[in-house]
């Protein structure tokens, strides 16, 4: 009996030992998501032009390729867009929406050369659309981010590109 009671308490002592271990064994990284949307609109005459833009964001990268398949959890820690590489109509303006998916994030009214010249960062701080753009990256691997509105360019044509960055805190099994 007294073998008994030790063989159970040592199998107890594996089975709770190699369950901390699998705990412990996750794997956290954190990885970035960077894609740029190229917008092209050509010179208007004194009426707004649309336009619709659009670029994939995967989640499969360098980083996570070798986890993609054993992700756990992911969260965006942060998710920004701003506009480069200008050129064209300094004086054209944008009517645009921002979305991941189908959900428009951020509505912005501005110049395109001045928010290239000032640099402007515009920042998705919704928890919950950060959750739901998560769980869509953990389900799909990847999302679609779109740039859509309109224009008014008189002077000339407008190009730029919008740079769209995503910080991800992801959880993975240990492979």
């Amino acid at each position: 009996m007294k073998n008994f009671l030790k063989l159970t308490a040592v199998l107890a002592l594996i089975l709770i030992t190699f369950n901390a271990c699998e705990k412990l064994t996750d794997v956290n990284f954190n990885t970035t998501i960077s894609e740029r949307i190229p917008v092209h609109i050509n010179q208007t005459s004194g009426t707004a032009v649309p336009f619709d833009e659009s670029v994939i964001l995967h989640l499969d990268n360098d980083d996570t390729h070798d986890y993609i398949n054993d992700i756990k959890d992911i969260e965006i820690n942060h998710l920004t867009y701003k506009l480069i590489q200008f050129s064209g109509d300094n004086t054209g303006t944008i009517d645009v929406q921002f979305f991941i998916g189908t959900n428009p994030l951020l509505q912005n009214n501005l110049t395109v050369k001045t928010s290239v010249d000032n640099g402007t960062y515009y920042e998705v701080t919704d928890v919950q659309e950060l959750n739901t753009i998560a769980t869509a990256l953990k389900n799909g691997h990847q999302v679609t981010a779109r740039y859509s509105g309109s224009a008014l360019s008189d002077q000339d044509a407008m190009d730029f590109k919008v740079a769209v960055t995503m910080n991800v805190a992801v959880t993975a099994n240990p492979i």
